[in-house]
């Protein structure tokens, strides 16, 4: 399981691959799949929470977890836009995905608390998945454009709306990688960006260092401390591996 995600980094992109134990940052000329490729090989076996970005998609071919907080944001603007234009169509269809994607949701958090269970996450979520899908079928031909072409790309991603309550370790939300690209992006605002191969290097060496261990609950000045005491004095290197 692997929660990727990606955001601008002046003239380049920043890539984040977030693991159970584990980051790893790449700064990339590239925001197309190729890059996905270089970090992953051709192919990759496991399953990917990411958000509806086209580079994803043409890659992996295997099992996804589409982010429902991008699915929420979508519905929202849907509905602001709806209510702003007086498009009924467009708000009835976004209160009710908003509505079923809470209860959803609800049921999810009652199994993160260990209220339920996973068998009884699948067995009560059945029917709310059953009416999120046939909510889409009945607007898919909408006469509002913005509903009707979301509704035909989430129903040929259907596979991937629900991956979460049925995998152990899968998210509703790339949350994680999202939280660990907020310090770059707060970076971004005051640095430079990379004019080098070799500083995009560094920079993705320096990130993949520091959130692995906020990831794991260490003090990413001492590490980095030890790695340059490490290599000047010939020491073993301090390892981010779990």
């Amino acid at each position: 399981m692997i929660n990727v995600d990606e955001t601008g980094w002046r003239d380049r992109w920043l890539w984040i691959f977030v693991t159970a134990t584990f980051i790893y940052f790449r700064v990339s000329l590239s925001r197309g799949s190729k890059v996905l490729v270089d970090v992953l090989g051709s192919t990759y076996d496991g399953i990917l929470c990411v958000d509806r970005w086209g580079a994803y998609t043409k890659y992996h071919k295997g099992l996804m977890q589409i982010c429902w907080a991008h699915l929420k944001r979508d519905f929202q603007w849907i509905l602001d836009l709806g209510l702003k234009e007086k498009n009924i169509d467009a708000v009835v269809f976004a209160k009710k995905m908003r509505k079923l994607m809470g209860r959803l949701m609800g049921l999810w958090h009652k199994f993160k608390d260990e209220t339920i269970t996973r068998p009884e996450l699948k067995d009560k979520s059945k029917k709310l998945r059953t009416s999120i899908l046939k909510h889409l079928t009945v607007y898919k031909d909408s006469d509002d454009k913005a509903v009707r072409s979301l509704c035909r790309k989430l129903l040929k991603r259907e596979d991937h709306l629900f991956t979460f309550i049925f995998y152990k370790g899968v998210e509703p939300t790339n949350n994680i990688s999202e939280r660990g690209l907020r310090p770059a992006v707060q970076w971004r605002k005051v640095c430079f960006g990379n004019r080098s191969d070799e500083g995009a290097v560094l920079t993705s060496r320096v990130l993949t260092a520091t959130r692995t261990c906020w990831l794991q609950n260490r003090n990413p000045l001492e590490f980095l401390a030890g790695s340059i005491t490490a290599f000047r004095f010939g020491y073993p290197a301090p390892s981010l591996s779990r």
